[in-house]
Order: C-alpha cells, then structure tokens, then sequence
C-alpha cells in the first residue's frame, strides 16, 4: 500500500477471504478520474511495483470500476 500511495492512489478497503474461491486478499484504492489512473498505469513506478508483487503472490489481477456509493466490487 505504501507504494500505491506514493503514486497517488488512495487505499479505501482491504479484505480477506478465508474460505471458498473468491480472491483471497482484495484491496481497493480510489483515484480522483479515469485519465489520472490511465497515466499512473503507464508509469515505470506501477510496472516495478507489480513486478516486486508477483515475487510474493500468485494469480494477481486488477480492475477498473467506476466508484459508486455504497458496496461493489
């Protein structure tokens, strides 16, 4: 998460699954519009960051939604 915020990203929820198939650790993190995401997605810092993820974690996957009130996922 610390890396997540150095780029701007602000984390909003965490959670962890301990039974069934759902993901088993999911985070959220808001960003204030889609064309400042789409930059930060580009950045060499968000390539370093997952790729340092990937040595601890199997499976990794991310998506985009738009924020809402309210629960979602």
């Amino acid at each position: 998460m610390p890396g997540l915020q150095q780029m701007g990203m602000e984390p909003t929820d965490a959670w962890f699954t301990m039974y069934g198939d759902d993901p088993q650790i999911l985070a959220a993190v808001q960003i204030p519009s889609m064309s400042t995401l789409e930059k930060l997605l580009q950045l060499d810092e968000w390539d370093d960051l997952t790729q340092r993820l990937l040595e601890y974690v199997d499976n990794f996957d991310y998506k985009v939604v738009q924020a809402r009130s309210g629960f979602q996922i």
